[in-house]
């Protein structure tokens, strides 16, 4: 054998080379360890920011980096790391894939037990939660904790949150008292060191508190809560994302509380900082927006809800393919629109909830199951009983499906079914599920709470259908005792339901009509006595809830709650004074009937009002201001987009976008208005209805205040003259349909039917009280469908006459004038007048955008112009000669010279064509000269004026139809007309029916000459249309040319300049000062 030897020297070489070799491989490790660990850090770093797409490639660059090297424990802890990002992403398919791999090298390249094993186990576990596996993941949990505890890591942070999963399991799978054990295990250690746990301690009580409030201890967990709230904000600050989940879960439990005020406050702050955090539109900022909206439902606020509900559903369609995510939103705008009334479009909602849940689970699905209760709720409105059953039968069965003999079928249903029997007059099937119902509310909420005071009110009402009486008010008396005891809370004022109303107020309404009923029955003066009463309460409830809405549309709605309760409050009253007379009760009944007139109207005035006087500053009135004008410029936009025939949805959708924005905005600071200003809340709110003695003193010798309020087939006559006050009841069956007959008789010139009606609706409204009319001067407050009746149009004698001249008209005895409320009318909110001048603002409408002529000029110089004008340039050439001012015609008769100048005068008079919108009163419009111009569109629409101040002493709208429209119960017409009574006007002359152009001029010229003189305004009227009948051409002496105006709000003399400058007159006077002076000077030179 041969052998070598190294010789030292070369030897020396070797171990050199070796040496070396080894030094730049460990240099290249450090290298790679060093680039890997940055990659791994920065990922890290992505992940904080939620940069979770960014973070990803990261880690496995890192990866790729660590295998390299046989890093394989840090190979495994960033499969895991990628875990956490795609769980964040709800990517559960590359959640598994990275959990396998973390697995596969955490079992095969590192000795077991090790932590990346145990850190798989518990992403595995995640994993689980995330698809609904929760055995499995509680399984995954605890192998986990067993291999920390197992490497000495039982009290570790992983410890801790493994804890706190293993926690979350047993909540999913309804352990709560095993979830209890595992949460106070993870907090008693991380309160033994908590220097150590301080990141995530505050997580602990987080789901600390969840388990509680899943299993319903609500008040525990709001006590968790807050403490979680405190930790995490002393942690990491007001803002950070930590904070989210707390805040959205204690919005959750406060609305489950009822306490909304608070739901919404912590809603509110969730959406704020998703806001911040998450890009605009993301689910889960919907999800919130989605929960806020709820709020606003539940409390009746629907025009709120319904914004958020839509703007909801914008954005899903705009970003979201799966269309599972669009069928909750379909779900809650099904809800609203069933609140609203919109039952056709809420089932339309409804129907595509259900299919796309159907499609999605199944056919047996919790979520199927809620929409067939709700489709059978939406068929009791509609009166459909057999579809209903069908609907509530179906959820039964799917309950029995998934639960068995358990009743976990979603609240309503059981009731529902009942409200389906009693439909159809089956009441033993009633009464059966009414308690099947009350059962399972009170096991799943106790037996004092709302939502079984809510059935027990059910179940009396059914007794009260069979006029079981005393039965009936058993059940509702244990329901008031629920919710006395509710109410104690301040915020329990705000209980209100969707659909069903507030329940304290329902059941003290039906507390008081039972009482009234057993009074009718028995003839007992308690049981009047009792029903008065409780009557009082239910008046202060409404007045108390009233104050939460801040939308004009929501407010009304909220209105319509006073049909349920003033009628029988004032029929009460009016019984007790038969019982034993006391003028008193009857001053109650007129209480009651102006406590139901113009509300709403008086509170928008006061609400202006209150801004000049509340200690507001001039900065948030401008941003209201501004607001307001904004609101409307988008909501013509929209309407305008929606009248095309082919909208430009995407068009559409931005205008609702920035709409929505500005609303929220605007309900924000009149939120700080009504909260931060005690005063603003006082004068909106705090005014006190007017009382007869006081209507008495504003009354002079020659005036009546007549005042209707109208029940089912009973009207209320409430007659009031300087110095007498009666009231009468009057039998008034079929009182809409009479009003109908009469006005189309009317519009057909249909004389033999106009006289049948008019004198029919006489002998009922007007002959019974007759001898209590007092003067010359009637002012009418209607109601209903009084509103639609010209009350001097009605015949005081029969008559063979068929000669419209010869006609015993009610107008012949009475200059009638209309108001709001005698409220309204007397004690109406002034507004400052010195700028506005004694002249008149005058528009005439021309229907082209191609006029070669046309400008401004003044009235005065009108009068001089020729005969030969276009159409209602006549009318404006008719009081030329009698009142001075400005008169826009032509291409100058704009929108935007309104709005500039219509502030300004004392009186407004627009000859425009007019549009009523019937389905939705606020896009009724008048039409301006069409014009270029991009920012108005020319057509001045009702909600537009709320946005305006118009604070003229006398609004002409002789458009035809301004004063006609949709009926709101107790606010009158919502016509064009009432807008402007919005916008501050005072009085207002209007038209109820098209205008006869070659009538309208003439009446005109009259009715100013009238005003001139100094008459009244219903005297100028009554005095312009009689003296148009005395000289009328026979052929257009039908009441329909001429009967149409009449007079609205206050109705005093107005002062009007004249038609030439005041200069004339000064000069005058200084021609005359001098001819006198030098007569004088001439005379004492004569006696010198």
């Amino acid at each position: 054998m041969i052998s070598f030897k190294i010789c030292p020297p070369i030897q020396l070489i070797f171990i050199l080379f070796i040496s070396l070799s080894f030094n730049l491989v460990n240099a290249q490790i450090e290298k790679d360890t060093l680039q890997a660990w940055e990659y791994y850090q920065k990922a890290d770093s992505l992940f904080e920011k939620r940069d979770f797409k960014n973070a990803i490639p990261k880690l496995k660059k890192a990866i790729s980096i660590y295998k390299k090297i046989e890093a394989w424990k840090q190979v495994a802890r960033s499969y895991n790391q990628i875990v956490k990002n795609y769980r964040e992403t709800a990517d559960s398919k590359n959640m598994l894939i990275n959990i396998n791999k973390a697995f596969d090298i955490s079992s095969t390249k590192l000795s077991t037990p090790n932590e990346e094993q145990a850190d798989a186990y518990y992403n595995l576990g995640r994993y689980s939660l995330f698809i609904s596996s929760f055995k499995e993941g509680l399984a995954n949990f605890e192998k986990a904790l067993d291999l920390l505890n197992q490497i000495s890591l039982d009290k570790s942070r992983k410890s801790v949150l493994t804890l706190d999963q293993i926690g979350v399991a047993h909540l999913r799978l309804g352990n709560f008292e095993k979830a209890k054990a595992s949460l106070e295990k993870a907090i008693y250690i991380a309160k033994n060191d908590y220097d150590l746990h301080k990141k995530n301690i505050g997580k602990l009580f987080l789901t600390y508190a969840l388990i509680h409030d899943y299993s319903k201890e609500y008040e525990k967990a709001i006590d968790l809560y807050n403490t979680a709230l405190e930790i995490q904000i002393k942690e990491y600050g007001e803002n950070h994302q930590n904070l989210i989940v707390i805040y959205n879960n204690l919005g959750v439990v406060n609305y489950l509380l009822f306490e909304v005020d608070k739901a919404l406050f912590f809603y509110e702050k969730t959406l704020a900082l998703k806001e911040k955090i998450l890009y605009e539109n993301h689910i889960s900022i919907l999800r919130t927006k989605e929960n806020i909206a709820l709020v606003y439902l539940s409390n009746g606020e629907y025009k709120k809800a319904l914004d958020y509900f839509i703007n909801v559903l914008s954005a899903k369609e705009k970003t979201i393919l799966n269309e599972r995510y669009l069928a909750p939103t379909y779900d809650y705008l099904g809800l609203t629109y069933h609140a609203i009334g919109n039952l056709d479009k809420a089932l339309d909602f409804k129907k595509k909830a259900l299919l796309i849940f159907t499609n999605v689970f199944s056919e047996n699905h919790y979520r199927v199951m809620e929409e067939h209760t709700g489709i059978g709720s939406l068929y009791i409105s509609k009166k459909d009983y057999k579809k209903a059953k069908f609907h509530f039968n179906k959820a039964i069965h799917i309950n029995s499906v998934l639960f068995k003999t358990a009743n976990k079928t979603p609240l309503g249903t059981y009731s529902g079914l009942a409200n389906a029997f009693l439909g159809l007059k089956d009441f033993d099937s009633a009464i059966e599920n009414y308690q099947i119902e009350l059962e399972n509310r009170i096991k799943l909420y106790g037996e004092k709470h709302p939502f079984a005071a809510a059935t027990l009110n059910d179940i009396g009402s059914l007794y009260f259908k069979k006029k079981e009486f005393k039965k009936a008010l058993a059940y509702y008396e244990k329901s008031l005792t629920i919710l006395n005891q509710k109410d104690k809370k301040e915020s329990q004022i705000k209980i209100y339901k969707s659909g069903n109303g507030d329940y304290l107020l329902q059941t003290l309404a039906s507390i008081s009509n039972i009482h009234l009923q057993l009074y009718l029955k028995n003839n007992g003066i308690n049981d009047l006595n009792k029903s008065i009463t409780t009557y009082k309460k239910a008046e202060k409830r409404i007045d108390t809830l009233k104050q939460i809405f801040t939308r004009y549309e929501d407010r009304l709605e909220f209105s319509k709650i006073g049909e349920e309760i003033y009628p029988s409050s004032i029929r009460a009253n009016y019984l007790l004074n038969t019982k034993k007379e006391n003028i008193e009760t009857l001053k109650k009944a007129f209480y009651y009937s102006e406590k139901s007139h113009a509300d709403v109207l008086e509170e928008i005035l006061s609400a202006s009002k209150a801004k000049q006087f509340s200690g507001l500053s001039d900065s948030l009135v401008n941003l209201e201001s501004t607001l307001k004008s904004r609101r409307a410029y988008y909501q013509s936009r929209i309407t305008e987009e929606q009248d095309k025939e082919k909208a430009d949805s995407t068009v559409l959708a931005s205008f609702e976008d920035k709409l929505f924005t500005i609303n929220r905005r605007y309900d924000s600071l009149t939120e700080v208005f009504q909260k931060d200003y005690p005063k603003y809340h006082q004068l909106k709110y705090d005014h006190a209805v007017i009382s007869v003695s006081q209507v008495q003193q504003k009354l002079n010798d020659n005036t009546t205040l007549l005042e209707y309020f109208t029940a089912d087939s009973l009207t209320y006559a409430f007659v009031i003259s300087k110095n007498k006050f009666d009231v009468k009841e009057l039998s008034t069956d079929s009182l809409l349909a009479k009003v109908e007959q009469q006005r189309n008789a009317l519009s057909q010139k249909n004389l033999v039917s106009y006289k049948k009606m008019s004198r029919t609706l006489y002998q009922e409204l007007i002959s019974p009280i007759a001898d209590l009319l007092v003067g010359e001067h009637l002012i009418i407050v209607p109601d209903g469908p009084l509103w639609h009746l010209n009350f001097d149009l009605l015949l005081s004698k029969d008559t063979d006459s068929r000669n419209p001249q010869q006609l015993p008209y009610l107008l012949n005895t009475y200059a009638i004038s209309y108001a709001n409320s005698a409220n309204l009318l007397f004690n109406r909110p002034d507004f400052d007048k010195s700028k506005v001048l004694n002249q008149a603002l005058a528009f005439s409408y021309a229907d082209t955008t191609a006029l070669a002529d046309g400008n401004v000029m003044r009235l005065g110089t009108l009068r001089d112009a020729g005969e030969d004008l276009p159409g209602t340039r006549k009318e404006i050439k008719a009081i030329s000669d009698i009142v001075d001012g400005v008169y826009y015609y032509g291409k100058e008769a704009v929108e935007a010279n309104f709005k500039k100048d219509a502030d300004r005068y004392g009186i407004v008079h627009l000859a425009l064509h007019g549009e009523v919108d019937n389905e939705n009163p606020q896009n009724s419009k008048l039409f301006f000269t069409k014009s270029n111009d991009t920012i108005e569109d020319n057509l001045l629409y009702s909600h537009e004026l709320f946005a305006l101040h118009v604070p003229a002493e006398l609004t002409v709208l002789s458009a035809c139809n301004t004063g006609t429209g949709k009926i709101a119960k107790g606010e009158g017409i919502m016509s064009l007309g009432n807008a402007f009574q919005y916008a501050g006007t005072k009085s207002l002359l209007l038209s109820s029916w098209e205008v006869a152009d070659d009538t309208a001029p003439e009446l005109m010229k009259y009715f100013y000459a009238n005003l001139k003189e100094g008459m009244s305004k219903p005297k100028a009227l009554q005095q312009a249309k009689l003296e148009y009948l005395k000289t009328a051409d026979p052929a257009r002496s039908n009441p329909f040319y001429w009967g149409n105006f009449y007079i609205v709000g206050d109705p005093k003399p107005i002062s009007l300049d004249s038609n030439f400058s005041y200069w004339y007159w000064i000069l005058g006077a200084i021609a005359l000062i001098g001819i006198g002076g030098s007569l004088w000077y001439r005379k004492r030179r004569m006696a010198a």
